[in-house]
């Protein structure tokens, strides 16, 4: 039998390596006992006896023929949520192996606390839109434009619009169910181009909701050098970053951003906070690009909205995608057809 080894063709935001197939073993026969494993650490490993792992796949398969290719497709059981499909192809001057996976979910489909594609007609304010402002209203209002953001995999990506490109004017938040224990995490695409070199906070949760909403928690942070770099700081509550990443990023590209918020006991002054930026979808929950276990400040009491603000008039930052939840999977959920690979041995 011939070991087909698929290395150095990592997907950009999946992190893939290693993946092994055996040819004539599965590919065509699928051989009684053999079949995918999928784990979340590697996504799938190589072909290993059904006895092995009780986390394998079903054998479940259908073929069907496409021209002079045999399309193989292998069933998950309930539990799982990948499927894997092969197309083995004859009469080339060189193998060729087409490796897909379809997506449901690694973690499951999240039941997100808020979700906002920003799907308004053009040109509307927030406030039209189930945002309400706290703060300048009705002063140079943010508005639905298009076209929106993209991110790959990202469930949100091309959905709807964007927001308009913050300035200096009215803040606005939208409610979502009161939380106070646990985690509550964000998340958004974000492009920014900011003319200036100062930072300030334009994202983050709120205390409490609506008109009078007040209590800022896990505040987001932009910045731009003098190279038009740009990083991204954090902190619980304080009103300038308590940790920021490096100048590592560039301006007019878009990124996803998570946040997570969580309650601890212990006191009331240490809950902690953590970002990504750029996150790998599909995996359960990796370390965060910064976090900030100890800034002192006191703890929220319970969060109830999420906050769009705009501190200055170069800001200049547009968002979409705007997703709140109480766990992980619940805020980067993912898109069918993530991976698609070719391979010639």
């Amino acid at each position: 039998m011939n070991l087909f080894t698929l290395t150095g063709l990592a997907e950009k935001r999946t992190s893939f390596s290693n993946i092994s197939l055996w040819d004539k073993a599965f590919v065509v026969y699928n051989p009684s006992g053999f079949l995918p494993h999928h784990n979340h650490a590697n996504h799938m490993n190589p072909l290993l006896p059904l006895a092995s792992n009780s986390k394998f796949m079903t054998q479940a398969t259908t073929t069907a023929a496409i021209g002079n290719c045999m399309n193989v497709s292998v069933a998950p059981k309930a539990a799982a949520r990948v499927s894997y499909s092969f197309l083995k192809c004859s009469g080339l001057s060189r193998l060729l192996l087409v490796f897909w996976m379809t997506v449901s979910g690694v973690q499951g489909w999240g039941q997100s606390l808020l979700v906002d594609d920003f799907t308004g007609s053009v040109g509307s304010n927030l406030t039209s839109n189930g945002w309400v402002a706290h703060s300048a209203s009705a002063t140079t209002p943010m508005t639905i434009a298009s076209p929106g953001l993209t991110y790959t995999g990202y469930t949100s990506s091309g959905v709807g619009n964007a927001t308009s490109a913050s300035g200096n004017g009215e803040d606005v938040n939208k409610a979502f169910t009161s939380t106070n224990t646990g985690s509550v995490y964000y998340s958004f695409m974000l492009n920014a181009n900011p003319s200036v070199l100062t930072t300030d906070y334009s994202f983050h949760f709120c205390q409490t909701a609506g008109a009078s909403a007040a209590g800022f928690f896990g505040r987001f942070f932009i910045q731009k050098d003098a190279s038009n770099n740009l990083r991204f700081g954090l902190s619980k509550v304080a009103s300038s970053p308590t940790i920021s990443t490096g100048y590592v990023y560039s301006t007019n590209t878009t990124y996803l951003i998570v946040v997570k918020y969580t309650f601890n006991t212990g006191t009331t002054t240490d809950d902690a906070v953590s970002m990504w930026v750029n996150p790998i979808l599909g995996i359960t929950e990796p370390t965060a690009t910064v976090a900030v276990l100890a800034e002192g400040g006191t703890d929220a009491t319970t969060l109830t909205s999420v906050a769009i603000r705009q501190f200055a008039t170069t800001t200049l930052a547009k968002f979409d995608g705007v997703r709140v939840g109480k766990s992980w999977a619940d805020v980067t959920p993912y898109s069918t057809a993530l991976i698609n690979y070719v391979y010639h041995e």
